[in-house]
């Protein structure tokens, strides 16, 4: 995971945002389709790019799909901004959760669910499949519920609706 740089302020109303990175030499942000955001410490959240633009040239303005007014824009601002991985480079949009395929899913009480076995999505939504307790089983995956990613543990904690995991 790649420091790049911080959340500077706001632009305009919509909720987009200044971004001011370091120097990256071989990266180009304008095809990034995901960035991982330190919304606290050690505990990286993705936010999806819907659009990203150079104003200068290591400032960007940049609008993520999750976030869609100033007022929630303000609770990103001096957060730290990371890469996700070299591979999150412009792929196609559905594929954005796919990293996690194998990765080790955690409630967030940090209780082991188990290993993801695949992504997949739904017209109105997304979801993680995987065993649990000898059954398979599909768990609502979006952005508000992921609570942290690990990368280089290839972990992720997610907030489980209560009770999804009985029926």
């Amino acid at each position: 995971m790649q420091q790049i740089g911080k959340i500077a302020s706001l632009h305009g109303i919509k909720g987009e945002l200044i971004l001011r990175v370091h120097e990256v030499e071989s990266i180009n942000l304008e095809s990034l389709d995901v960035l991982m955001i330190e919304m606290v410490q050690d505990s990286l959240i993705p936010f999806f790019i819907e659009h990203i633009r150079a104003t200068h040239e290591q400032e960007y303005i940049c609008q993520f799909e999750e976030v869609a007014s100033r007022e929630e824009a303000k609770k990103l601002l001096n957060k730290n901004i990371y890469l996700f991985s070299e591979k999150s480079t412009k792929q196609n949009k559905t594929n954005k959760f796919v990293d996690f395929i194998h990765y080790t899913l955690y409630d967030d009480k940090k209780t082991e669910i188990g290993k993801i076995e695949n992504i997949m999505e739904y017209p109105t939504h997304w979801t993680i499949a995987l065993h649990y307790k000898n059954k398979r089983i599909e768990l609502p995956l979006h952005q508000d519920l992921i609570i942290a990613v690990d990368q280089e543990k290839q972990t992720l904690v997610l907030q489980i609706p209560d009770g999804i995991l009985t029926l």
